[in-house]
C-alpha cells in the first residue's frame, strides 16, 4: 500500500473525529475530575487509580504529567486530540487487514474499506472513553490488541502477537472484548468456515489472551502490595459477584435497545436485523446458507464478549467494557466485504451494501455529535448552578451579610426532568441532576476566594418558606445565617 494512501486515511479518520467530537474541543470535565484535581495528577495515578489497576503504563504518564502540572482542560484536550490520533492510526491498520483479504479494485471499494474501517473503532461506544484524561490509554490499548491479531492470524508472528497483547492489557483491560471477538472474526475470514482448520487457527490468539489476562491479574493483585496500597476491588466476593451479575442481565434489553443513551432507541437493534436480513436473502439466492449463519455466529460473538464483564462491572456505569458491542455492526460489514462476493455480484447487492454503510456512517457521526453535546450540557448544568449560588452569595456579601454555608434540598416531581433534561447521558453526567457531591462541582466550577460551607438542609423551613411546586427551578433564599438553595426539577 502506498504512503499516500496511508496518510489519506489517517488525515480523513482526524479529520472526521475531529468534526464528530466537536463538543469536547473545549474541554470535558467528567465525574472523577474532581478526584484528580484535588489530589493532583501524580497522587491520582500513584495511589488512587491506576497503579492499582495494573495500568503501568498509563500510570507512568500521567504522573509525569503531574510534573509539569497543566491544568485539567489543557491536558483534556491534548488527552482528545492524543487519542483521536491513535485512534486514526488504528483505522489504517483495520484498513490493511481489510485489504489483505480482499484486495481493494477501485476507489469506490476504497471508500467503503475506509468507512467500514472507521465505523468499526470510532464507534458509539468509544464516546464513553473520550469523557476521561486516559481515553489515550485505551485507543492504545485497542490499537495493541488489532497488532496483536494482525501479527498472530496473518503473520504468524505468535511472539509479536503475545508482546502486543500483553502490552494491550497492561494498558487498559477494559478493552480486551475487542480482542476476543475480532480474534473470531480475523480467524473465520481466513478460514472462510467454521471448520476444524477455524479451531486450530482460533488456539493461538485464544491461548495468548488467556496468557495475558493471567498476568495482567497477577499484577493488579500483586501491585497495591509491593506500593501498601489499598486492593482494587476489581474481584468483589461471591455475593457482590452475583449481584452485578443479576443486574447486568436484568439491564441487558437497555442495553441493546437503548444502548444506554449511546445511540438512538431501537435503531442498533433495527440496523443489525435490516442487514442480517439482507446477508441471509443473499445467501439464499445463492443457495450458500453457511454465509449468513457464519454471519449472525459473528455477530452473536460481538455481542456476547462483553458478557466477560458481566459479573464484575456494572456495564450501565462502565460502557466503555462494551466496545465489542459498538463494533458489531461494522463487523458485520467487513464479514460481508471480506467473505462474501456482493462487491462483485449483482449490482443491487453492491448499491445496496454501499448504502447501508453510507446511511450508517451518516448516522454514527450524526449521533457522536449529539451525545457529546449531551455530555458538554451536563457541564454546562453544573457550572451554571455553581454560579447562580455564587452569584447570590456575592450579592449578599455586597449587603454586608457574610455567607459563610449553604444547604441545597430538592423537591422534584419529575415535570423537568422529563421535559428539559430527559437525555440519559446528561442526567447520569451532572452533579446537579443526581443531586449529589456539590462539593465536587464547587472545586471544579467555583471561585477559589469563595468558600462555602455545606449544611443538611431542615425541611421545615423548605416547606415554610419556598414554593413547592415552584415556577423557578432555582429558589434562594438566605436564612439562619444558612443560603438555601431549593431545586424543583
Amino acid at each position: 500500500m502506498k504512503t499516500k494512501e496511508k496518510l489519506i486515511i489517517v488525515l480523513l479518520s482526524i479529520v472526521i473525529a475531529g468534526i464528530s467530537y466537536w463538543f469536547f474541543w473545549d474541554g470535558y470535565y467528567s465525574i472523577d475530575t474532581y478526584r484528580i484535581i484535588s489530589q493532583g495528577y501524580t497522587d491520582y495515578a500513584l495511589k488512587d487509580a491506576y497503579i492499582r489497576d495494573g495500568r503501568l503504563f498509563l500510570a507512568g504518564i500521567v504522573s509525569l504529567v503531574g510534573i509539569i502540572n497543566p491544568s485539567y482542560k489543557v491536558w483534556y484536550i491534548i488527552n482528545l486530540a492524543i487519542t483521536i490520533f491513535i485512534s486514526a492510526i488504528t483505522v489504517l491498520q483495520l484498513y490493511m487487514i481489510i485489504n489483505h483479504y480482499k484486495k481493494a479494485k477501485n476507489t469506490k471499494n476504497k471508500c467503503i474499506y475506509f468507512l467500514v474501517s472507521f465505523l468499526f473503532i470510532f464507534n458509539f461506544v468509544q464516546i464513553d472513553t473520550m469523557q476521561f484524561i486516559e481515553a489515550f490509554a485505551i485507543a492504545t490499548s485497542v490499537l495493541l490488541y488489532i497488532l496483536s491479531l494482525k501479527n498472530t492470524v496473518i503473520n504468524k508472528n505468535k511472539k509479536m502477537g503475545f508482546i502486543y497483547a500483553i502490552l494491550g492489557m497492561l494498558w487498559y483491560q477494559g478493552t480486551v472484548t475487542i480482542y476476543i471477538a475480532t480474534a473470531f472474526l480475523m480467524c473465520l475470514l481466513e478460514t472462510k468456515k467454521i471448520n476444524k482448520e477455524f479451531f486450530k487457527k482460533i488456539l493461538n490468539p485464544a491461548i495468548i489472551i488467556i496468557i495475558s489476562v493471567i498476568l495482567s491479574s497477577l499484577i493488579v493483585s500483586i501491585v497495591p502490595y509491593i506500593t501498601k496500597l489499598e486492593f482494587t476491588e476489581r474481584f468483589p466476593s461471591v455475593e457482590k459477584y452475583i449481584s452485578i451479575l443479576k443486574r447486568n442481565i436484568m439491564q441487558m434489553d437497555n442495553l441493546l435497545i437503548d444502548c444506554c443513551g449511546y445511540f438512538p432507541k431501537y435503531i442498533f437493534i433495527s440496523a443489525s436485523l435490516l442487514i442480517l436480513i439482507v446477508i441471509f436473502v443473499y445467501g439464499i439466492k445463492h443457495k450458500n446458507v453457511t454465509q449468513p449463519i457464519n454471519a449472525l455466529i459473528v455477530f452473536y460473538i460481538y455481542i456476547v464478549s462483553i458478557f466477560i464483564f458481566f459479573p464484575i462491572q456494572l456495564i450501565e456505569l462502565c460502557f466503555r467494557c462494551a466496545l465489542s458491542l459498538g463494533a458489531a455492526i461494522p463487523a458485520l460489514f467487513i464479514y460481508i466485504i471480506c467473505n462474501m462476493e456482493m462487491l462483485e455480484g449483482k449490482k443491487i447487492y453492491l448499491n445496496i451494501l454501499i448504502a447501508m454503510v453510507i446511511l450508517y456512517f451518516i448516522l454514527s457521526v450524526c449521533n457522536t455529535v449529539k451525545v457529546t453535546r449531551e455530555f458538554k450540557f451536563a457541564n454546562e448544568l453544573d457550572e451554571r448552578f455553581v454560579k447562580r449560588i455564587e452569584t447570590e452569595a456575592k450579592n449578599l456579601q455586597d449587603q454586608g451579610i457574610n455567607v459563610q454555608r449553604y444547604a441545597v434540598y430538592y423537591t422534584t416531581n419529575g415535570d423537568r426532568l422529563n421535559e428539559l433534561y430527559n437525555s440519559e447521558i446528561t442526567f447520569y453526567n451532572s452533579y446537579y441532576l443526581l443531586s449529589r457531591d456539590f462539593s465536587n462541582i464547587f472545586g471544579i466550577y467555583g471561585e477559589k476566594n469563595i468558600k462555602l460551607e455545606k449544611q443538611f438542609a431542615d425541611k421545615e423551613i423548605v416547606d415554610k418558606y419556598f414554593e413547592n411546586p415552584s415556577e423557578e427551578e432555582i429558589q434562594i433564599k438566605y436564612i439562619n445565617n444558612i443560603l438555601y438553595v431549593v431545586v424543583d426539577l
